[in-house]
């Protein structure tokens, strides 16, 4: 969704790893196929920041903002974890003196949608009990699926309480997931646009659902269209006028195209 692309990653290991690293967080750096990963690309950061636009992320239970912790509070009850913010594989993000000021608490949501000041573009992760994903020591780990949807459903009831999406200005929210729930040992294929069956860094996270939330859009579309998240990349150029379209987003031959039916604003 930041790059499009994998850039050859697909574990868990820290967002600082390298290849044949010993550190306790690099579990997979002595595979023949370990890549480092730390990304020295440019990615969707790169693009808005070069066209004026703000960006932010706001995840719940970092330890403090522009945090380089790979799990808090610890390893065992990893509430908030690197694996899922994308933006710290990012040597441009690492390296950023704001970086205090972009990867923030999901609590500055609040206060940033008060004052009128949230950024262009803002990703939301919950934290790992809230978000469907679960560790053992969650208390809602028996209702994993139904408390995320009242987690995310108080975030949307926020967003759409504010001034920004009462305004003139288009806005949209858009929930999706990362993978599916089948077996680690996929038979099927899992990719729809732009993956590769062969590859195990892009081999597509299965069937999941993705729903679109606009402030002056048509409402009950259902577009049947196969989609991903280079496609939602894609998508994110688009709206705001950017056509560079990095890495997969690009793919069009393989399918991967933009979700304009479902970004359509009201005539």
């Amino acid at each position: 969704m930041l790059g499009g692309s994998t850039f050859g990653i697909y574990d868990d290991d820290a967002y600082y790893c390298t290849v044949g690293s010993s550190d306790r967080f690099c579990h997979g750096s002595k595979k023949a196929d370990y890549v480092n990963h730390t990304i020295d690309s440019r990615s969707l950061m790169n693009q808005l920041e070069e066209n004026k636009f703000t960006w932010k992320g706001y995840f719940e239970d970092i330890p403090t903002s522009g945090s380089k912790a790979v799990v808090y509070p610890d390893a065992k009850r990893a509430l908030y974890a690197s694996k899922h913010n994308g933006f710290m594989n990012f040597k441009k993000v690492q390296n950023d003196p704001d970086i205090a000021s972009k990867i923030v608490g999901l609590n500055q949501l609040a206060s940033d949608l008060e004052s009128n000041s949230a950024p262009n573009y803002s990703h939301i992760i919950l934290n790992q009990c809230d978000e469907m994903h679960g560790l053992a020591q969650c208390p809602n780990i028996k209702n994993l699926i139904s408390e995320g949807d009242r987690q995310i459903g108080k975030i949307v009831a926020q967003i759409q309480n504010s001034k920004l999406w009462k305004s003139s200005e288009n806005n949209a929210i858009v929930i999706t997931w990362d993978e599916d729930d089948n077996p680690i040992v996929k038979t099927q294929t899992q990719g729809c646009c732009g993956f590769d069956p062969k590859s195990q860094a892009n081999f597509g996270g299965g069937h999941i659902a993705t729903i679109v939330i606009t402030n002056h859009g048509p409402r009950h579309i259902v577009d049947a269209t196969p989609y991903n998240h280079y496609s939602l990349l894609r998508t994110t150029e688009d709206a705001f006028g950017i056509h560079e379209y990095l890495n997969y987003a690009g793919n069009t031959a393989n399918g991967v195209k933009s979700m304009t039916n479902l970004f359509a604003t009201a005539k």
